[in-house]
């Protein structure tokens, strides 16, 4: 029930509240599409999504072999909402976090992933690259020791909740 295609075959998904529970929505690729670019067009409000919600758009086989760009405040309010990921996060360099702040509800993310380097990249607007360095929302190269080789990762979009812990608003969220 979270998850649908609307009439313009845009993928929605939502965090809903239904008989005193939290659910939360997620699709992934049933394929692996190795290396490559990967592009996703977002519709929402990035900067002002619940500091308890996490939106991640993002390619995962096992949680040492995973690229991530995630927006979240991660419970806090006054945390940087985004960053580019390579797992694991917990290697210095591997995480890089930044603030977007969009110019209305439509952003592009992506990342481009090879052997020897992935490089990501959000902007405002939807195009297939950017536009003028005005579009730019951050971008960030990465070329340490773990980038995933190609495998059976899947692709996934994810919308949830940390922890699971309710929206502090205690609203239902959308993001297309």
């Amino acid at each position: 029930d979270n998850v649908w295609l609307d009439e313009n075959d845009w993928l929605h998904l939502k965090i809903t509240h239904r008989d005193g529970k939290w659910y939360s929505a997620e699709v992934f690729t049933e394929q692996s599409l190795g290396y490559g670019k990967y592009t996703f067009y977002v519709v929402g409000k990035l900067d002002q999504l619940n500091e308890n919600a996490i939106l991640g758009l993002f390619n995962y086989e096992d949680h040492s072999r995973e690229i991530d760009i995630e927006f979240s405040r991660w419970g806090e309010p006054l945390n940087d909402n985004s960053q580019y990921v390579i797992q694991p996060y917990t290697v210095d360099g591997n995480t890089y976090k930044f603030n977007t702040i969009t110019e209305g509800t439509h952003t592009t993310h992506w990342f481009d992933w090879n052997p020897n380097r992935i490089f990501f990249q959000s902007i405002h607007g939807h195009s297939l690259s950017l536009a003028t360095p005005n579009h730019l929302i951050d971008s960030w190269t990465y070329t340490g020791n773990h980038i995933p080789t190609q495998g059976n990762e899947k692709t996934h979009i994810n919308l949830w909740l940390l922890r699971g812990t309710p929206p502090s608003d205690g609203k239902e969220i959308e993001i297309i």
